[in-house]
C-alpha cells in the first residue's frame, strides 16, 4: 500500500512538472490622451494613458519629451517652457504612444472687451471685431494671422508663428485661440459650426455702418441685429482691396483637417456671399491677416 502511494506521488510531481508555466500577458497597444495640446508658458497638463490589455504583466510607463526646451513630462505632468513644439511619448512593454504639445507665445497685446448680441443661438456674438473700440461698429479692428495673438510686422510664412501649423484639430476656447488669449476663457473664435448657424439663422442684406460698407443680419429667432463690415484681409503686400469688390474674410478657430498651412473663415462680399470659405478658393492659408468676430459663452 505504501507502495502505491508512493508511486501516486511520484506520477503527481511528474505531471506538475509537465505543466506548461501560464504565459505573461503582453502589451498590445498605448494610447495617450489628448493626442494633441495647445498650451502656453508656465501652463500644466496632465495626460492620461490607455494600456491594452488591461491585465498586461508590464505596465510601468516611461515618460519622454524631443524638446525639453519647450515642454518637459513627469510622470505624464506636462509643463510648458518656451513657445515651440516637442513630442511627449509614454511608453510601456515595448508599445508607445506620443501628444504632440504645441506652446504658443505668451500675448501681450491689449484689446478692449466687446459688447455682445443675443441672437437667439448658442453663444453670444460679439457686436464689435477684436481690437475694435466697443462703439464702433463698423471699425475693422485688428488682423491676425490664425492661432497668433500678436500683429507682426509682415504677414508672410517667414513671420508666422510655427506652432499653430501642427494644429489640424479643433481650437475653440484653447490656448492657440486668439479670442481666447486675449479676452480670457469665456471668449473665443467662433467655431465653422457656429458661423454656418450664425449664417443659417440670418436674414443679410447690405448695409453702411459708421461710413463703413458690410452686411447686416437679422436674426429669425429674435429680430435682434448684428453688422459685419467688409475688413478686407492682408498679406505681404498689405491690405488686400480689389477695386469695385467689397468683402471681409473672418477667421473661425477651425483648421483644414488635411493641410495643416489652411484653415476655415468666414467669407462675406457685397455679391451676396456668405458663407464659410470663398468657393473659389477654399480654406485660407493660415499666415493670412484676417479680423476675427469673437463669440462668448452664454
Amino acid at each position: 500500500m505504501k507502495k502505491l502511494l508512493s508511486i501516486c506521488a511520484l506520477a503527481a510531481l511528474l505531471m506538475a512538472g509537465c505543466q506548461k508555466p501560464e504565459e505573461e500577458v503582453k502589451v498590445e497597444s498605448v494610447a495617450v490622451s489628448p493626442e494633441a495640446l495647445g498650451m502656453r508658458v508656465g501652463d500644466t497638463q496632465e495626460l492620461t494613458v490607455l494600456i491594452a490589455p488591461p491585465d498586461a504583466a508590464y505596465m510601468t510607463v516611461t515618460w519622454s519629451t524631443s524638446d525639453a526646451s519647450v515642454a518637459t513630462v513627469d510622470n505624464g505632468l506636462v509643463t510648458a517652457v518656451a513657445s515651440g513644439s516637442a513630442n511627449i511619448t509614454a511608453a510601456v512593454g515595448g508599445k508607445s504612444a506620443t501628444c504632440i504639445v504645441t506652446v504658443a507665445p505668451t500675448p501681450t497685446l491689449a484689446v478692449p472687451t466687446p459688447e455682445t448680441v443675443n441672437l437667439g443661438l448658442s453663444v453670444l456674438w460679439a457686436q464689435t471685431n477684436l481690437g475694435a473700440e466697443p462703439t464702433s461698429l463698423g471699425e475693422c479692428g485688428y488682423y491676425f494671422m490664425w492661432g497668433c495673438p500678436f500683429l507682426p510686422e509682415t504677414y508672410d510664412e517667414g513671420h508666422y508663428e510655427a506652432t499653430a501649423l501642427n494644429m489640424t484639430q479643433e481650437t475653440s476656447g484653447t490656448e492657440l485661440d486668439v479670442a481666447t488669449a486675449l479676452l480670457g476663457k469665456e471668449w473665443s473664435t467662433p467655431t465653422s459650426a457656429q458661423l454656418q448657424e450664425l449664417i443659417d439663422n440670418c436674414n443679410w442684406n447690405n448695409v453702411t455702418e459708421d461710413g463703413r460698407y458690410g452686411i447686416r443680419g437679422i436674426s429669425k429667432i429674435n429680430g435682434e441685429n448684428i453688422f459685419i463690415p467688409f475688413a478686407y484681409c492682408m498679406d505681404y503686400r498689405g491690405l488686400i482691396d480689389f477695386a469695385g469688390h467689397d468683402y471681409g474674410n473672418y477667421w473661425t478657430s477651425t483648421p483644414d483637417a488635411n493641410d495643416n498651412t489652411l484653415a476655415h473663415y468666414f467669407y462675406l462680399s457685397q455679391y451676396g456671399h456668405c458663407e464659410v470659405d470663398n468657393p473659389m478658393y477654399g480654406p485660407g492659408v493660415k499666415w493670412t491677416g484676417m479680423t476675427i468676430r469673437p463669440v462668448k459663452k452664454k
